[in-house]
Parts: structure tokens; sequence; C-alpha cells
């Protein structure tokens, strides 16, 4: 009986996998089409919020140093393969306990580019 049922089970798996498979591509086909995913050829996006320095924390138990990001821009282009990313932090109300090169004194911009294969940074010294 149970290698009837296990046959069965593998019998359905290999009929209704490939027909689960192009349903789906089917069904992400037609979603492209619909929204125009594939045409993208850049993304925007703008935010504000905290930031924390991950692994920075001052001491066991305390949660990583949070600066208040004031303004955040993000541009990507597909097509060039390049990317501009440039956002500013503040101390703001967090502690300034050191670590994630804290404390900021005014304000700190970095600006980060990508383009082809090269990365590189522009950072200036808002801080002690």
């Amino acid at each position: 009986m149970r290698n009837k049922l296990g046959t069965l089970l593998v019998a359905s798996a290999l009929i209704v996998g490939p027909a689960a498979a192009q349903d789906a591509a089917s069904f992400l086909r037609s979603a492209d089409q619909a929204i125009g995913a594939s045409a993208v050829n850049s993304v925007h996006y703008t935010g504000t919020g905290w930031m924390g320095a991950v692994g920075q924390n001052f001491a066991d138990g305390l949660d990583w140093p949070r600066t208040v990001v004031q303004s955040y821009d993000m541009t990507i282009d597909y097509g060039t393969g390049s990317a501009h990313e440039e956002y500013v932090r503040v101390q703001g109300d967090y502690p300034a306990q050191g670590g994630g090169r804290t404390p900021i004194l005014g304000e700190r911009r970095t600006t980060n580019f990508v383009s082809g294969d090269y990365a590189w940074s522009l950072d200036n010294q808002g801080q002690a």
C-alpha cells in the first residue's frame, strides 16, 4: 500500500510540477505586461528616519549607536549600471556614546557613487 501511495504522489508531482511552473511563468508575464516592470530603466526614492551603526554598540547589551537621517536620496540607473546615494545625518536626541563614527557635531553628509565596476564615497567631517 505504501509503495502504491508513494508512486501516486511522485507521479502527481511530476504532472503538476511543470503545469504549476507554466502557470507561474504565465502569471509573471501577465503581471509584467500589466505594470510594465521590464520597461523600468531607473528608480529614485527618498526618505528620512534613523540609522544604526550595526555592531558598534558601546557595551554589551546596549543598542547600536543611532543618528537621525535628515534626508536620504537614492537613484539607480539600470541601463548604465550606475547609482547615486546621498544622505545627511545629525546626532539628534540619541546619546553619543561612541562607535559608528559618533558623536556627530553639526551634520554629516555622505555621498556614494557606483559606475560600472567602480564605486567611491565622499564624506564630510561633521564630527569631533
